[in-house]
């Protein structure tokens, strides 16, 4: 189980590098949202320490789950993954403007 648990973080944290820097931010805040145990990851720069400390949090709480929990989360986090990385630019740019004011 620890094995697919491991995968499962890295496949992730391998997909959100596939996300420009802004849509990873809107990702990264949705998880954090999401789930209290990935709200330490460090936030910053894209690079190997976002994406090991992604991982990490993401092994924390997979490992906390039941198996059917697990694979609902994990379908869920890819599937929001993939609604950032599709997202056209003019509605991102309405999401990211609605951030701003409320921020």
């Amino acid at each position: 189980m620890q094995t697919l648990i491991d995968q499962m973080a890295l496949y992730i944290s391998l997909q959100t590098t596939r996300l420009d820097k802004c849509r990873l931010d809107m990702f990264l805040k949705w998880l954090k949202s999401h789930s209290s145990a990935v709200r330490n990851t460090k936030q910053g720069p894209v690079g190997a320490e976002l994406h090991s400390s992604l991982t990490n949090s993401l092994k924390t709480w997979f490992e906390s789950l039941p198996v059917p929990g697990l694979l609902w989360e994990y379908q869920l986090i890819l599937t929001e993954i993939r609604w950032w990385r599709t997202l056209d630019e003019r509605s991102l740019a309405r999401i990211m403007n609605e951030e701003t004011k409320e921020g």
